[in-house]
């Protein structure tokens, strides 16, 4: 995403272990002292990170006057409607959903590849719909 931006400084990674709710509550603020309010989020926790998305949410709406957008990633076998539920949206925050499947060539199935992945990302944040889906996750059974 760094790559395809037009203003890459606006861009500011954030490798913390989010399992550590101190530390990524640390690291939030952090980024915010130095660069000043979040206006948009990608986030992709897996399930390990129980109550990441709610930490993310809850401190970046902190300081945010404005609306911003949460891009929730999400694997392909995700019950969307309990991922909803499962976070707690503040005012302000829109909440997007990314849906990560598979691509189907010639007959076979595999996973996206890293380009495939971040291109669909950045349509998703161009698109701004509640819900992207990258690939495909149907037929299910055909899934790698």
């Amino acid at each position: 995403m760094i790559g395809e931006s037009e203003i890459p400084s606006a861009i500011t990674p954030l490798f913390v272990d989010y399992c550590s709710e101190t530390d990524l509550r640390s690291e939030i603020n952090r980024i915010i002292r130095e660069n000043g309010e979040i206006k948009l989020v990608v986030a992709w926790i897996h399930s390990v990170g129980k109550n990441a998305l709610s930490i993310i949410a809850e401190e970046i709406s902190k300081s945010c006057e404005d609306k911003w957008r949460l891009f929730n990633l999400l694997g392909s076998s995700t019950d969307l409607k309990k991922a909803v539920e499962e976070v707690e949206v503040p005012t302000g925050c829109r909440y997007r959903q990314v849906l990560l499947g598979f691509v189907i060539e010639n007959g076979l199935s595999r996973w996206l590849t890293h380009k495939e992945i971040s291109d669909g990302v950045i349509e998703s944040i161009q698109n701004d719909k509640a819900l992207h889906i990258v690939g495909t996750v149907e037929p299910w059974e055909l899934r790698p």
